[in-house]
């Protein structure tokens, strides 16, 4: 063999393979060959070349070179099926052609590596079929849209929500089609921003039905890019006709209602795949990026973990049972709620609807699921306002019925004491009354301030002096815990509504009172002060202390470190996990930050600064 053919085949940086024409034995290989295949030098030249094929490819392999030996035409064999010597896949594009080697014809091979090639376009199709099935599955209107704003795709929700049929809605423009009378030129203008490469962010808005009814919605859109230019549009459409009639319900809470609304319009929906893999139940296959936003992992993190792994224990036996369930092909509800844990460890309540799926010829499963933790806290809210209403209705009421009797009490025990002058008893009497009457007043002073509608000036130091009355009524309070009230004399006024001060307050009193329910040592300091321009709330006490790592969730929905009603039968306080939250959510409008410090063993301490300009 010549230097020159050796150089030949030593730089060719594919798999080349010599081999003898009649016996198809390897005469020679070079050292890609050897590294694509784990074969030795010696290994390899007792091989035959249609060794390299899988055992039921060797007989249409050997028919071919036979052909080809015969005829002495170049060709090339596609997309051939190859193994190594572990057993892996290798897929092949391979040329033969007879040369002189050594003074005799022989047969060489140029093996061409396509193996990613084949992949990729095997995920690429399973992802178009995947999408394929999402688009069709999925419940909201989903249309696909050209350069032109005319529609190419019209899934079956689509259909669901505004009565064409693909037939009828396919090449029409959409905006034509969907928005009429006063929504024309909003559409239009929607449709300038994603042309020109914009997202159009969700947002409600009305649409209109084949038969001419109007549905409101939540509308959003992003262009579709190949290679940064733009080839079309893709719109999303969400019915919110069942929401807009529970809005209708909340009329008498304005400003509830606009943050739920809020909320609503903001939403993205997380879609995820999961399959059973390697043992485990539910691990993710596939997550679109409102999922790795709700859990706070990558794609890539997500694909090692399983569902199940972000399920509060108290969910999780219900979420496995139904899973296995489904999975086996049993019915089971399709839609449910659950609490989660992120990667943060913030607790969510979160809305899942699951459905089976074929997803990689395999079952699997497919879920649609949303955050709906702030929605249920305001229903929450909403519910325990309502409550505290008809009890601040019924105690004035009680109070103003209480007053009557008690005035004559006091007034005909007034006249008995101009008779006997010198008698304890109606001393005594007169005493009690007097107290009963001023425990009356504060809660009629009470439930009147906390049902005004208007921002008012308010001084905080009265506030509280009413709201510690009121904490009388609590026998823990009032018997086993040492107070001391520093309050500074010239502290400004505020203006706002005294319902959002007085609930926030209570709240956060309500919590040092808990906080020692335990603790053998039970001291509350409440002070107020000014501060850089700021008036300042203090609440310190000697509870059992916050852990650090709890600290940074206590203004979050549904967190409560206290016994849940019902978990006890003791008279240990318990919790809902909103106190802290609606004093966070009344506050916040006002500026107000909360600083808490606190010390495990110690007590925590609670600071309210509220800035003066903004009142």
């Amino acid at each position: 063999m010549s230097s020159t053919e050796q150089t030949f085949i030593d730089g060719v940086t594919e798999a080349l393979v010599i081999f003898d024409p009649e016996t198809f034995l390897v005469l020679k290989a070079n050292r890609f060959c050897y590294e694509r295949y784990g074969y030795s030098c010696e290994e390899l030249l007792s091989c035959s070349i249609t060794d390299l094929w899988w055992a039921w490819d060797m007989g249409k392999v050997h028919s071919a070179l036979t052909r080809f030996l015969e005829q002495n035409i170049p060709f090339q064999l596609k997309r051939q099926h190859h193994q190594n010597k572990h057993g892996s896949t290798i897929w092949v594009n391979i040329s033969f052609s007879l040369v002189d080697y050594e003074n005799k014809k022989v047969g060489l091979a140029l093996i061409v590596d396509i193996t990613d090639q084949v992949f990729k376009e095997r995920q690429l199709t399973e992802r178009s079929g995947y999408l394929e099935a999402l688009l069709h599955n999925a419940p909201d209107a989903i249309v696909t849209l050209d350069k032109n704003h005319r529609i190419l795709e019209w899934n079956p929700g689509a259909t669901a929500l505004f009565g064409y049929t693909p037939e009828e809605a396919k090449g029409k423009d959409i905006d034509s089609l969907i928005a009429r009378y006063d929504k024309s030129n909003e559409a239009k203008d929607f449709t300038k921003q994603i042309l020109s490469g914009g997202v159009l962010a969700p947002r409600c808005s009305i649409r209109y039905r084949k038969d001419g009814s109007a549905v409101p919605v939540i509308v959003s859109g992003a262009p579709i890019k190949l290679d940064r230019e733009l080839i079309g549009v893709i719109a999303v459409y969400k019915d919110i006709s069942e929401q807009k009639k529970a809005e209708k319900a909340l009329k008498e809470s304005e400003a509830r209602y606009r943050m739920l609304a809020e909320v609503g319009s903001e939403m993205g929906q997380c879609v995820a795949v999961f399959q059973n893999k390697d043992g485990r139940l539910g691990v993710f296959r596939y997550v679109n990026e409102a999922v790795c936003q709700l859990m706070g992992y990558s794609a890539k993190d997500l694909y090692t973990m399983s569902f199940e792994d972000f399920v509060h224990p108290e969910y999780l036996a219900k979420v496995r049972e139904r899973y296995i369930r489904r999975q086996q092909g049993e019915e089971v509800p399709p839609r449910y709620e659950i609490l989660i844990k992120n990667r943060f460890e913030k607790q969510l309540l979160i809305e899942v609807m699951i459905m089976p799926l074929i997803y990689e010829g395999q079952v699997a499963s497919i879920a649609f699921f949303k955050d709906i933790t702030q929605e249920r806290s305001l229903e929450e809210q909403l519910q325990r306002s309502r409550k505290l209403e008809a009890i601040g209705l019924l105690a004035s009421g009680v109070a103003h019925n209480i007053n009557t009797p008690l005035t004559a009490i006091l007034g005909f025990t007034e006249l008995l004491r101009l008779t006997y002058r010198n008698s304890w008893e109606i001393e005594s009497i007169i005493s009690q009354v007097n107290r009963i009457k001023q425990i009356v007043d504060n809660l009629m002073l009470k439930s009147s301030r906390d049902q005004e509608a208007e921002i008012t000036e308010i001084d905080l130091n009265n506030l509280l002096e009413t709201e510690l009355n009121f904490f009388e009524a609590n026998m823990h309070f009032k018997h086993n815990i040492a107070k001391e009230y520093q309050f500074d004399k010239d502290l400004p006024r505020i203006k706002g509504l005294y319902s959002d001060f007085s609930q926030s307050l209570l709240n956060i009193i309500g919590n040092a009172t808990d906080a020692m329910f335990h603790t053998p040592k039970k001291e509350l300091i409440v002070r107020t002060f000014s501060d850089n321009g700021k008036v300042c709330v203090q609440v310190k006490d000697t509870g059992e202390g916050i852990p650090p790592e709890n600290i940074p969730h206590l203004m979050e929905p549904f967190f409560s470190t206290k016994p849940r009603r019902g978990e006890n039968e003791t008279s240990e306080p318990v919790g809902t996990g909103l106190g802290l939250y609606s004093a966070h959510q009344l506050l916040s409008k006002y500026d107000a930050k909360i600083n808490i410090e606190s010390k495990i063993g110690e007590g925590s301490t609670f600071t309210i600064a509220i800035p003066c300009q903004t009142n």
